[in-house]
């Protein structure tokens, strides 16, 4: 009997991909007069078969390999660990057994030991001179470099305290551990695009990856632009492939200092960590944007939602579910600094709003502290995406100005969304109905937090404040129940 095997490929969703094949019985390539249309004879006593999709270069998919056992009896089966990526289908008739391989490829493919590697590369120089990064995050984290991406437990970790916050209107925190974060974290990078490459993605163990459940609901972090700090001397090595990238784009916003965090410094954001405090049980997704790109193709937002999909079929494969949800859930954007400018970008655009992602899917987003002359348009874009839907959220939070003009104006803007005057400084706002945040925050409430948390004196500058109300504040957003 003539056994043939006749691979093919196709992406989650299970619509044809072009592909260029090799095979392998035992080690030994089995030729074939076309390797786009091949049809191979298996010859008799192979026991391993391994099957090579590769996609044009100008394809938005990876190449993929897959194992196959073949029986004594000549029956084609894929063995445990390409289990999920491959689908089988046989058929024996007139002496003649056939099996197509249908072969799972992807936008997305594992880059984490990529990203650990260059982590252990970090510049010497600053456009200030000699820089030692590797003794400054050894000082920040206590271990320096990572061995591994996971998200460790923060023996001391100081978090928004909700329920004061609520009675008092004062910016308050209460000092605990922080768990570490269990689950999957990993970085993925996509294919076909010139940003963002890399994604940080943290599936939280309490959120299963289980045949027939629910579409996942994700949480997605925009960080500030990557151009504005070139002038200091970052970001100099290729996108996304260098230190800066993997360090200050993908590993400071996930994890907390190692002591007394957030407030101890200004600089690692725990993203992660906010979203476990707050109870929100969803994915948290951090693109990697680049110098030039920026944030690229996520400014048409049908897109973005395209490449969530896209992670959580990769993220469900990795869990060896083949079939997974065929949409996403619930998605809230939150934004930091000058992310907040393509946050406002994206929104604003009549297009993306029309589309499904922003319409149906995006039911919340989050501003932490734009630059003040960048608020009012913050909050006319969201207001306009939001416009007619009453179910959506828009939560903003901002330092005072310290121009008067700069305070009138935030202010102003406050209010607008609010729909009703915002009280004395510092405030936590809600509206009646619990679908607007505004706050507003001082310096001097930074300093005061920081003084009673570690008793000496404070010696940061306005960065502080910016930087921590982005390493604080989503605790808050996160937990007025968005999901």
């Amino acid at each position: 009997m003539s056994n043939l095997l006749l691979p093919i490929a196709s992406h989650w969703k299970g619509e044809f991909v072009a592909c260029r094949f090799k095979a392998f019985a035992d080690g030994m390539p089995l030729a074939t007069p076309d390797d786009t249309h091949p049809l191979y004879d298996i010859p008799k006593g192979t026991s391993k078969l391994t099957v090579t999709a590769t996609p044009p270069k100008d394809s938005p998919f990876w190449e993929a390999t897959v194992t196959l056992s073949v029986s004594t009896s000549g029956e084609v089966a894929a063995e445990t660990s390409s289990s999920v990526f491959v689908r089988l289908k046989t058929a024996v008739a007139n002496n003649s057994r056939g099996t197509v391989v249908n072969i799972k490829v992807s936008r997305f493919k594992d880059a984490t030991t990529d990203v650990l590697d260059l982590l252990t590369k970090p510049p010497a120089m600053r456009a200030s001179g000699p820089v030692d990064e590797a003794a400054n995050n050894l000082s920040t984290y206590g271990t320096w470099p990572p061995s591994n991406w996971l998200l460790p437990a923060v023996a001391t970790a100081r978090f928004l305290d909700l329920s004061k916050m609520a009675s008092t209107g004062a910016l308050t925190f209460r000092e605990k551990t922080a768990p570490a974060i269990d689950g999957a974290s990993v970085v993925l990078r996509l294919k076909g695009v010139t940003a963002p490459q890399l994604f940080a993605v943290v599936w939280p163990l309490t959120l299963p990856r289980d045949p027939g459940v629910d579409p996942t609901p994700f949480f997605l972090f925009v960080r500030q632009g990557a151009l504005q700090n070139v002038g200091a001397g970052y970001f100099k090595g290729a996108y996304p492939d260098s230190f800066d990238y993997a360090d200050l784009c993908l590993f400071q916003n996930l994890h907390y200092g190692n002591t007394g965090a957030p407030l101890s410094t200004w600089g690692p954001k725990g993203v992660p960590y906010q979203v476990a405090e707050a109870g929100a049980n969803v994915v948290t997704v951090i693109p990697c944007n680049g110098v030039g790109p920026e944030f690229g193709v996520l400014s048409d937002t049908e897109q973005t939602g395209k490449i969530l999909e896209e992670i959580q079929a990769f993220m469900f494969w990795r869990a060896a579910v083949p079939d997974p949800p065929t949409s996403i859930g619930k998605t809230v954007i939150a934004a930091f600094s000058s992310g907040n400018d393509f946050l406002s970008a994206w929104l604003a655009n009549a297009k993306n709003r029309s589309g499904s992602f922003l319409k149906d899917t995006v039911r919340a987003v989050y501003f932490l502290d734009p630059r003040p002359d960048a608020v009012p348009g913050c909050v006319t874009a969201a207001r306009k995406w939001a416009e007619g839907d009453p179910k959506k959220r828009i939560r903003l939070y901002t330092h005072l100005p310290d121009k008067p003009a700069d305070r009138t104006m935030v202010r102003a803007a406050h209010k607008t969304l609010l729909e009703a005057q915002p009280p004395a400084e510092p405030y936590f706002t809600n509206s009646p109905d619990g679908h607007k945040t505004v706050s507003m925050t001082r310096f001097d409430d930074w300093k005061k937090v920081f003084v009673d948390a570690f008793h000496q004196d404070f010696t940061f500058d306005w960065q502080y404040t910016h930087h921590n109300i982005c390493a604080a504040m989503l605790t808050h957003a996160l937990a007025q129940n968005d999901f």
